[in-house]
């Protein structure tokens, strides 16, 4: 099979509707959540909250941000007789975050946040949405041309329209765009040619 020229990318649609409405739900979720997760995670005392840490809490799985807890504890507490009233307060203090990993969980559910991968831990230990992230999130909502066989179709595609707007624009208003297609019909052969109008002089 012969494999399709690849060609520079061409930039035919950017849905900033769409951009806007998940860059709202993501900055949403950063603004209801952010700072709870950050003194939730604090206060568990394993270290700075990493970028998997972060996705684990807002996917809701914190099974292994867990065992990094019980490993630590067992780690920390090395008598036995103090080790299971350590382990007993780690999970009162986990289960706050347990509560907001829930809580932000069901907001993304509700709302059908996507991409929320994109949002990041930065230097300082806060939850971001960096200005490369945003890039992302504008990218994922971009439609590009890669090969010439697209382009030639791309082209072909905009000389109709073109020619449909000139059948319309002559018609003087007795066609609207929106029937403009119904003034066509396809012979045996599967090619397009017009229906014949009696108003061409009218």
């Amino acid at each position: 099979m012969a494999t399709q020229e690849k060609s520079k990318p061409l930039l035919i649609d950017e849905d900033t509707i769409s951009f806007e409405k998940d860059l709202h739900l993501l900055n949403y979720l950063i603004d209801q959540y952010g700072q709870s997760i950050e003194r939730a995670f604090a206060r568990l005392y394993v270290g700075n909250m990493t970028d998997e840490d972060l996705q684990d809490i807002l996917s809701n799985d914190l099974r292994r941000i867990k065992d990094k807890l019980m490993a630590h504890v067992r780690n920390e507490v090395k008598s036995k007789y103090f080790l299971q009233p350590a382990i007993d307060k780690a999970n009162v203090i986990f289960s706050q975050l347990e509560e907001i990993a829930d809580a932000a969980h069901n907001t993304v559910y509700h709302y059908a946040i996507s991409q929320i991968e994109l949002i990041s831990i930065n230097d300082k230990g806060k939850i971001v949405l960096t200005e490369v992230s945003k890039e992302e999130l504008r990218e994922y909502h971009r439609t590009y041309i890669t090969t010439e066989k697209g382009r030639k179709r791309y082209k072909a595609h905009l000389a109709a329209a073109k020619a449909l707007q000139a059948f319309v624009n002559a018609m003087d208003g007795q066609v609207s765009p929106m029937d403009a297609l119904d003034y066509f019909d396809v012979d045996e052969a599967d090619r397009l040619f017009p229906v014949t109008l009696y108003s061409y002089e009218k």
